[in-house]
């Protein structure tokens, strides 16, 4: 009772470190686990950069989703709302991100797989290759409303005689092996086969990385869920060369072909999950910034989440890449603020990207999460005009059919 009591008051005193969110969440872990009552749950998933649990398309115009969630919340969740930014807030804080260190070094050193986390949903899981995974949430009924959703959409372009590609990007929690129930998986099977059977043609990007002999779990960051740019590049390559098989038209494939791009290596990036548990638990990876051996002409017209435009012109890497490319990083910058948003200058509810030198008429608007950041600057290489809609983002189009039919898009790709 007496070493109980000791672990508990260091606890105690560890949580009001890292503010009263963590004392409440660490607490409570600490007493099951000391009572042997702990018990790991899929906890639902909070909206953050990169879950793929939000609604693909909003009909009509309104309130974002996470401003709709909050405002039929209860009080106890918006309390938790409130927690979530004064919790943001201490992140920043130099001591607690050694806390994080530390705690993260311990966990190692007694080799535990998962880390409990005091913002619900972010619990991290160790894979015995090393790489970082969180749960994925998201029911049977989320998912075939999905579904539902791209069906109505195909049928409403299939009638103007605009054909509609969904490309599936897998997330690595999808194919892993975890100690906890994983639904991750068949929920990505039952999107793409509600789809298919649904008329819509899917590519599934899982199947065209075997396709390609690409190892999965190096496609990846070790340390953040997205995948890595250099794989941006090979699935703008294979999206290109769909896109041309399937429809007719050409481009300069020798633009797409890895070889003519030079990689610059920086080393000590680290990821969402890592930011979270600390290097001394997850390491570092290696972030590339990917330039090109040839000459491109790009304009890059941006809505910020403000309301402001900015535009962009010149090279692929003036018009597609943002300001903060670094040879170090910060490895406890905002957990929001990550390296990876350098490409397509980050997730912004609008980008027009005119291609210049483009060897085709072809315009197509892509719906996309931050997997597409890595792949529209190359992908801009194929076509002469991409128009690129982040439907989580604020200032979004208010309305999704209104929009494409107003722009005339030859083609329609969800990157999900």
């Amino acid at each position: 009772m007496k070493k109980s009591a000791v672990i508990l008051s260091i606890v105690f005193a560890l949580c009001l470190l890292s503010g009263v969110k963590g004392y409440v969440k660490l607490v409570t872990r600490g007493y099951e686990t000391l009572t042997g009552t702990n018990k790991i749950e899929a906890l639902e998933i909070a909206e953050e950069e990169g879950s793929n649990i939000e609604t693909f398309i909003l009909e009509t115009s309104g309130k974002s989703v996470a401003e709709t969630v909050f405002e039929n919340a209860s009080i106890s969740d918006k309390i938790r709302h409130f927690q979530n930014a004064i919790q943001l807030y201490l992140n920043d804080v130099p001591l607690q991100n050694q806390i994080v260190k530390v705690n993260g070094g311990f966990q190692a050193m007694i080799g535990r797989d998962i880390i409990a986390d005091a913002d619900v949903g972010n619990d991290v899981i160790k894979l015995d290759n090393g790489y970082l995974v969180r749960l994925q949430s998201g029911g049977d009924a989320d998912f075939v409303s999905k579904a539902a959703q791209i069906i109505d959409l195909n049928v409403f372009l299939t009638e103007k005689g605009i054909p509609l590609v969904f490309a599936h990007a897998p997330y690595k929690i999808e194919y892993s092996d975890i100690p906890l129930e994983n639904k991750a998986k068949t929920n990505y099977q039952l999107l793409n086969d509600m789809l298919v059977n649904g008329g819509v043609k899917v590519i599934d990007i899982k199947a065209e990385m075997d396709r390609a002999g690409m190892d999965f779990f190096s496609s990846y960051y070790k340390t953040d869920h997205h995948w890595k740019a250099q794989t941006g590049l090979w699935c703008a390559g294979m999206l290109a060369q769909k896109f041309s098989n399937d429809y007719g038209f050409t481009y300069d494939e020798s633009l797409l072909n890895p070889q003519n791009y030079t990689y610059e290596v920086l080393e000590n990036f680290i990821g969402t999950q890592g930011k979270r548990v600390g290097t001394l638990y997850a390491g570092v990876d290696d972030f590339t910034i990917i330039h090109t051996k040839f000459e491109t002409d790009l304009e890059s017209d941006i809505l910020l989440g403000n309301g402001e435009w900015e535009c962009r012109s010149g090279t692929l890497e003036n018009a597609m890449y943002g300001d903060n490319q670094s040879d170090t990083f910060d490895c406890f910058s905002d957990i929001k603020i990550l390296p990876y948003s350098m490409y397509s200058n980050g997730n912004n509810p609008i980008q027009v990207i005119r291609n210049n030198k483009a060897k085709n008429d072809k315009k197509i608007i892509v719906v996309r999460h931050s997997f597409a950041n890595v792949t529209m600057p190359f992908l801009s290489l194929a076509f002469r005009e991409i128009n690129v809609v982040d439907l989580r983002a604020p200032n979004r189009p208010d309305n999704l059919y209104s929009y494409i039919e107003e722009y005339q898009p030859d083609f329609v790709l969800f990157l999900w």
